[in-house]
């Protein structure tokens, strides 16, 4: 693990994952969707690559998902972006607390799934080797 890292939950290879990304607008509307690159996902959140340029802090919506499992609509924010090659790499934090209890429990649930699925599909390898490798240019994704 990197000595800047700071979080804490398994991550998984997210690369058979589809994933669109909606920013949020100034009047609280959803811009059209727009697709990205997925990196990485854990419980907490997904690191996906983009050619959008978006702001650290801003609101988006995400639909994630597979062949299998997937969700839609999930609050989430960016907390932190790079510039690789022109295009950028999000971290972005899952905000399920912004979404009823119910609906929550569920997405919560799909999520868990979905990882699940991740997990036993790739014989359970670890995203930090795929993600660095990306991060460092050796891969494109």
């Amino acid at each position: 693990m990197d000595s800047r890292e700071r979080r804490f939950s398994k991550r998984y290879d997210a690369a058979p994952l589809q994933v669109e990304m909606q920013l949020k607008t100034l009047l609280g509307g959803w811009r059209s969707p727009n697709r990205a690159i997925a990196i990485d996902i854990a419980k907490g959140g997904i690191a996906v690559l983009s050619p959008l340029k978006f702001r650290s802090g801003q609101s988006v919506r995400l639909s994630v998902g597979n062949r299998d499992h997937s969700l839609r609509h999930i609050p989430a924010r960016i907390v932190r972006q790079s510039l690789r090659d022109g295009d950028f790499i999000y971290g972005l934090h899952f905000n399920f607390e912004k979404i009823p209890e119910q609906a929550r429990a569920s997405a919560e649930i799909m999520l868990s799934r979905l990882l699940a699925t991740l997990e036993h599909s790739r014989g359970g390898v670890h995203a930090t080797n795929a993600r660095t490798a990306i991060l460092d240019g050796a891969v494109s994704p």
